[in-house]
């Protein structure tokens, strides 16, 4: 009988070394996921914040230019809230389980542990779902915000492009209304018909005088 019951407090001894191994090794594989996202997520918000720097800097202002500059904004806020949750709990703490160990038996220090690690890992496992889904949305934010930025320099420069053709077109229109005299020549127009003007006026008033002169050498 006492055999039995030693055979059988072995089995559940092993049983609980399984369960409590293979929990350990699932919270390191769901540390390393969570470590890689965040080590991708802190690229991303490195990217994010040098094209949002650049952009900033470039010339011209249109929707894209502003929409993209949000984008890219929202890119690094997701990412930062992806490190944010980054926090991860760490089973068991040393004191705590070294205290229950010289008070219990093996049998419920294991049960204490595998019980700790299965609420750490449903805990971590929420934290890393949230990981990944500011993770994948910093990713869509940042190539949203890569195609308005492009969109803006595009459009930017067509813009540049159409603006000296106009400058020609008022160029030649003002040649057109001063009576198509080359770019930088002075038009006198307007001085040669003063002084005809005053030739006139001269000319008459000698025409006046003239009776006047005849009287008096007479």
């Amino acid at each position: 009988m006492g055999e039995e019951v030693g055979e059988d407090r072995e089995d559940r001894l092993r049983r609980m070394r399984l369960v409590n191994d293979e929990t350990r090794y699932r919270l390191d594989v769901q540390r390393s996921s969570i470590d890689q996202v965040a080590t991708k997520a802190s690229f991303v918000a490195g990217v994010a914040v040098t094209l949002l720097t650049f952009l900033a800097a470039a010339n011209g202002e249109t929707l894209w230019k502003w929409l993209a500059l949000l984008a890219f904004a929202l890119t690094a806020a997701c990412s930062l809230n992806a490190l944010r949750l980054r926090k991860w709990r760490e089973v068991p703490e040393p004191r705590p389980t070294a205290d229950h160990a010289w008070q219990h038996s093996e049998e419920e220090v294991l049960v204490e542990l595998l019980n700790s690690r299965i609420s750490a890992f449903a805990i971590n496992e929420t934290r890393r779902a949230m990981v990944h889904r500011w993770w994948w949305l910093s990713v869509a934010s940042l190539a949203a915000g890569t195609t308005l930025g492009l969109a803006h320099l595009v459009t930017n420069e067509e813009t540049e492009a159409t603006v000296p053709e106009m400058g020609d077109n008022d160029d030649e229109g003002k040649q057109g209304s001063t009576g198509g005299l080359p770019k930088g020549t002075v038009d006198l127009s307007g001085e040669d018909t003063r002084s005809v003007r005053e030739a006139e006026r001269f000319e008459k008033a000698e025409r006046e005088r003239e009776p006047e002169r005849r009287r008096s050498e007479d």
